[in-house]
């Protein structure tokens, strides 16, 4: 390019170009170590016998166990101060088809799963000698797959304690919540994330 007085301008000094690398970083191993005691074992083991990395059943588990525990404990991050953080996590496993992630998520919710069949036997034998006309007792749930923030609402409100949001997929729910309508439900997500008290949903 020519500048004024005919000099020419001389553009910035560009590095040789470098190849892209699609490589992603090295996954760190699991502290293993870091798990709780009672869960240690069966982790490992279970990871071993699916040869799948302990990270996917470790993830999980924990989630499952925070769920179930729910509001009936919390930590208090400052010694003297009212304020309480309960056990509600997130977790989310990504990686190829290739490395079980739907079998270790079953393999983590096996105790949830057996907390769920006693709930429903205890429904059984609660509604079973109910007659016509009368209510039946909320069943105890502990999770739940596919729904709206509405209906999830109502459900806490039966469930104090809490629950559990599970999918298999995860991208399935993130684009549910781009959908047209509802665009509040992210910060309902979020904000019930931290949530002590009962989830109160009053929205028609």
């Amino acid at each position: 390019a020519e500048a004024n007085h005919g000099r020419p301008i001389r553009g910035p000094m560009w590095r040789r170009p470098q190849p892209i690398r699609s490589a992603l970083p090295e996954v760190p191993p699991f502290p293993v170590e870091a798990l709780p005691d009672a869960f240690r074992g069966w982790i490992v083991d279970a990871a071993r016998r699916m040869d799948t990395p302990v990270d996917f059943v470790a993830v999980n588990a924990i989630v499952a166990a925070g769920a179930v525990i729910g509001r009936q404990c919390g930590v208090f991050p400052k010694m003297r101060d009212s304020w309480i953080v309960p056990p509600n996590l997130w977790g989310l496993c990504i990686g190829p088809p290739s490395v079980k992630k739907s079998p270790a998520l079953e393999e983590a919710l096996i105790g949830v799963r057996a907390l769920e069949r006693e709930a429903g036997e205890a429904y059984e034998v609660a509604t079973a000698g109910l007659g016509e006309g009368q209510e039946p007792p909320p069943m105890k749930r502990y999770t739940t797959n596919d729904t709206t923030t509405e209906k999830l609402g109502e459900l806490l409100q039966q469930n104090p304690n809490g629950l559990l949001l599970y999918r298999d997929e995860i991208v399935g729910w993130l684009k549910d919540l781009e959908k047209p309508g509802r665009d509040s439900d992210r910060a309902w997500y979020v904000e019930s994330w931290n949530e002590k008290q009962p989830r109160w949903s009053d929205r028609i």
